[in-house]
């Protein structure tokens, strides 16, 4: 409960263990990520378990709302993959192998 000294008000804000942020919206312990929760406050609205948050910059807890934009699961799945380990190429811009 509330006294104990763990516990963390609504409103806090933490990071995931994936790298991103996440945000405590009610007790007893319900948090969601935090650029979803700004995205469905900016829309007045739910997202749907289908749209996706994308941060156009790559940056995981760069949450201002213009760096956030909704997106299909589909759409998202097409987008260059920066964390693959391969350096950007300069002909496409994905990150993949050297082209031969």
């Amino acid at each position: 409960g509330k006294s104990h000294h763990r516990y963390q008000e609504i409103g806090t804000i933490n990071s995931a263990y994936n790298g991103y942020l996440k945000i405590k919206i009610s007790d007893p312990d319900v948090w969601m990520y935090y650029h979803r929760y700004l995205i469905e406050q900016q829309l007045g609205r739910k997202l749907s378990k289908f749209e996706h948050v994308h941060h156009l910059n790559g940056d995981k807890i760069d949450n201002h709302i213009e760096n956030l934009v909704v997106m299909t699961q589909i759409e998202h799945a097409g987008l260059p993959n920066s964390q693959n380990g391969y350096p950007r190429c300069p002909v496409c811009g994905y990150r993949h192998p050297p082209h031969d």
